[in-house]
């Protein structure tokens, strides 16, 4: 799974840090950071919240393919 990158994208995208993300999810930032670089992979229910917490799907989280964000011209795969 491409969670970890689609992640990434997908926090860039909302403008928002590791911090940010970790501190609207109520975990340590070493959680989202381990999440990005695919040591570890949340549970679903933790993948709808972050989908919630960036604005986007949980769906677009777990696509193998890297979707960009509407204006996100870097995202690859």
């Amino acid at each position: 799974m491409s969670f970890g990158r689609n992640l990434r994208s997908a926090r860039e995208a909302a403008k928002l840090s590791q911090e940010q993300l970790a501190r609207k999810l109520d975990v340590v930032v070493y959680t989202v950071s381990k999440w990005e670089q695919g040591a570890h992979e949340p549970p679903l229910t933790m993948i709808r919240r972050v989908a919630e917490a960036l604005g986007t799907t949980a769906a677009r989280l777990v696509e193998e393919t890297v979707v960009p964000a509407p204006g996100d011209r870097d995202a690859t795969n």
